[in-house]
């Protein structure tokens, strides 16, 4: 039995006004070396790679441990400023401090974290009333994690309109409209990166993979979607590398999200059926649904080409402090 997936319908397009940046790659690559975080923060400052199991590309193997060791209070305020954060604890000298530390609250929730893809039970009342207007649904939905959820709640927060709470779900790089172009030469954190070239199934000009600058040549990502596969600082020079072996014709993108930019819905906006557009576009009135159930769930249609007929399927956006631990393990210390 064949699946041919259609276009998710619930998917605005990429922005008409999105600037194209091409970069080559050891210029991008060599933008900044990994090792210049250890010469602003000498006190202990320390970056440890931690090994990663099961991804086939070299570059994806592994996590990065950040200990940016002690630090002076100008110090300690200046990276919460750099990543637009807020102290939680009051200034400790002592203190061997990592950068995590200092990321929002939802990037430090998913740090260092593998989601294995699992099922969870899908509310009766929407299975209900999905079949009662034909659309044949289990009664599971998925739970899963991609680079593009990630890069997403990063500029909602940037943009005032992020939570605390990590959300475990898959997005879609197309429709993550950014305005703000940056040249790779004024690259600064919390700018987003986002890859477009040629990926599988003969995607010409599609949005490989996005990942978010935290400075120093480090970046925030999930490399791809899958229980190989961890929340993860990394080495921009990795990502690089990585893709120009895809597509050695890949551009990379950056931008920077900001109030004054365009603004993105928040990822629940954006995917799941409490919009009223996302019912539309999938030929549904949900309105009989609670509204809390339709804002954590998404639908997406596919086709069936041996019974030549729609296939519904239900994805969950899962907060990181719901999730089963057994499906969300640690990999670094």
């Amino acid at each position: 039995m064949g699946l041919v997936m259609k276009p998710n319908q619930f998917i605005f397009a990429l922005s008409s006004v999105a600037f194209t940046l091409f970069v080559s790659c050891p210029t991008l690559a060599q933008q900044a070396a990994p090792s210049d975080l250890c010469q602003e923060f000498t006190a202990g400052c320390q970056i440890k790679k931690i090994a990663v199991k099961g991804p086939m590309d070299t570059e994806d193997q592994y996590a990065l441990d950040v200990t940016v060791g002690a630090l002076t209070e100008a110090q300690f305020n200046s990276l919460y400023t750099r990543y637009a954060t807020k102290p939680t604890k009051a200034f400790d000298a002592r203190h061997a401090y990592k950068l995590a530390e200092f990321l929002p609250a939802f990037a430090q929730k998913l740090n260092g974290k593998i989601l294995i893809p699992h099922s969870v039970p899908a509310p009766a009342a929407l299975i209900q009333a999905l079949r009662a207007q034909g659309k044949k649904a289990a009664n599971i939905a998925m739970v899963d994690g991609n680079c593009h959820s990630v890069s997403w709640q990063w500029v909602n927060y940037l943009q005032g309109r992020g939570t605390e709470e990590a959300l475990l779900t898959l997005a879609d790089g197309e429709s993550m409209s950014l305005d703000a172009s940056v040249d790779y030469k004024d690259i600064q954190p919390g700018d987003v990166l986002v890859i477009s070239g040629t990926g599988g199934f003969n995607q010409d000009g599609s949005v490989l993979h996005s990942a978010v600058y935290l400075g120093h040549g480090l970046m925030f990502e999930k490399p791809n979607p899958g229980q190989e596969y961890v929340y993860r600082m990394s080495y921009l020079a990795d990502i690089v590398g990585k893709y120009k072996k895809v597509d050695a014709q890949a551009e990379f993108h950056f931008y920077r999200p900001s109030k004054n930019s365009h603004l993105l819905p928040t990822l629940t906006e954006q995917l799941s059926l409490v919009s009223d557009q996302n019912q539309k576009a999938m030929s549904v009135n949900l309105s009989s649904v609670p509204a809390a159930i339709l804002s954590t769930h998404i639908l997406q249609e596919s086709w069936d080409n041996a019974k030549g007929e729609s296939v519904f399927t239900l994805g969950r956006i899962l907060k990181a402090s719901e999730v089963n631990p057994a499906k969300f393990k640690n990999v670094g210390p």
